[in-house]
């Protein structure tokens, strides 16, 4: 039977009931409330309920799924334009694991991109998934919901006004409805090809601080900030609940993410902001995780599993 787990699960209705009612207060604020709101406490988002003992050993089959969330890391691999990095996260947990790792994650992958598009010359990432696989991660939505797009949209508009008129949350709520049941059938298509697989779902890290107000480096306006805060608190939701209904493992970088902002100090930060200076050799890229993030999401996956 899959070694099946849950991190994290707890309430997660103040979750749901503000991000279905908007969230009208200052998204940041709101996001950091809410992650605190579907847990006992960020001493336990990093913590295990184990039903079972994971079958995830030395040598054991890892295939990594996703956007560039989990694809991203210094210095990118541009032979399939998926932008795929050495020392992105799944590469970190194979290391340190000693697992046979397939990473098929890629820059822009969408949950489409892991059940039937190709994606450029790349095949529907769920092909990579065999019945051998011990563990699958997965780190994906957000480019469902246009949550990245979005911010690279209103950071560029910052000083034009911001971008209010076409990026809002009338235009996006329909992209946040329809995640949950995207996020399910990925977890589905993932336990049919490999019915034996510990699955881990692996959250995005939070982009917009607590107070943006106090954070340059984000580049956004108030009205804007909130807006992809909401976002953020949107897909952190839809994490939880499906990783709750579909009984698997979620490792969540996300409600720990006080004191990890774009802002935060020299080695600190889990994510870059808008004014990083773009750096593929470095793996620096607006709103994506830096160095500590790939290490911190790495860290939470190798606890959940027991590693």
């Amino acid at each position: 039977m899959p070694a099946h787990r849950t991190v994290r699960v707890a309430a997660l209705a103040g979750a749901l009931a503000l991000v279905l009612l908007g969230a009208t207060a200052c998204g940041s604020t709101a996001s950091s409330s809410t992650a605190g709101s579907t847990t006992a406490g960020s001493t336990t988002a990093g913590s295990t309920t184990s039903t079972s003992q994971s079958n995830v050993r030395p040598g054991a089959t890892y295939v990594a799924l996703g956007s560039s969330f989990a694809a991203s890391g210094p210095p990118p691999n541009s032979r399939d334009n998926c932008l795929r990095s050495a020392t992105d996260y799944p590469h970190r947990i194979a290391a340190s694991l000693r697992l046979k790792l397939a990473d098929v994650s890629c820059d822009g992958a969408t949950t489409s991109d892991i059940l039937t598009q190709t994606q450029g010359s790349n095949p529907p990432q769920i092909t990579a998934v065999t019945p051998t696989a011990s563990l699958v991660t997965v780190t994906i939505g957000g480019n469902d919901i246009n949550y990245l797009g979005s911010a690279f949209a209103c950071s560029a508009a910052y000083a034009t006004g911001g971008c209010s008129a076409t990026v809002n949350k009338a235009q996006l709520s329909p992209l946040v409805a329809q995640l949950p049941s995207k996020l399910e059938a990925t977890v589905r298509a993932i336990r049919s090809a490999a019915p034996h697989a510990s699955i881990v779902l692996v959250t995005y890290p939070e982009i917009i601080p607590m107070d943006p107000s106090t954070c340059p480096a984000l580049h956004l306006t108030p009205e804007d900030a909130n807006t992809i805060a909401w976002l953020g608190q949107s897909l952190e939701a839809a994490s939880v609940q499906v990783a709750q209904q579909q009984g698997i493992v979620l490792a969540d970088p996300y409600v720990l993410a006080d004191g990890h902002g774009p802002c935060a100090p020299s080695g600190q930060a889990w994510v870059f902001g808008s004014t990083v200076t773009v750096s593929p050799s470095t793996g620096n890229f607006p709103f994506h995780p830096t160095d500590a993030g790939r290490a911190e999401m790495a860290s939470l996956v190798e606890s959940a599993i027991g590693g």
